[in-house]
């Protein structure tokens, strides 16, 4: 069986856990978990955020790759005027178009 869990970059973000025991986030099948800050870092266009999701295995090794999903959600305060979502879909979806490109053999 495969144990699948993520740490956020607290230190970068500038952020800390809320609402749960952070340890506690790290058991069970879901792992949910809430970061705030006061002085939380500031997003400028073009940088990007790193979610590494590890892979342990309990016992034994893995026969097949592990399938995830992964969900990640930001709230910004009312008076940011930069439309987040659309950059991130834009820069996720060129991401994807690439991994696409790429897998397509040559003709």
């Amino acid at each position: 069986m495969a144990r699948l869990m993520f740490t956020p970059a607290k230190d970068e973000l500038r952020v800390s856990p809320v609402e749960a025991d952070a340890n506690a986030v790290f058991k069970g099948t879901v792992q949910h978990q809430v970061l705030e800050g006061t002085a939380a870092a500031g997003y400028v266009t073009g940088s990007s955020l790193a979610i590494d999701v590890d892979c342990r295995v309990d016992a034994g090794s893995l026969k097949n790759p592990v399938r995830y999903a992964l969900a990640a959600s930001l709230e910004v305060a009312t008076s940011v005027t930069v439309d987040l979502h659309a950059e991130v879909r834009a820069r996720v979806q060129a991401v994807l178009r690439d991994r696409a490109r790429a897998q397509v053999p040559a003709r």
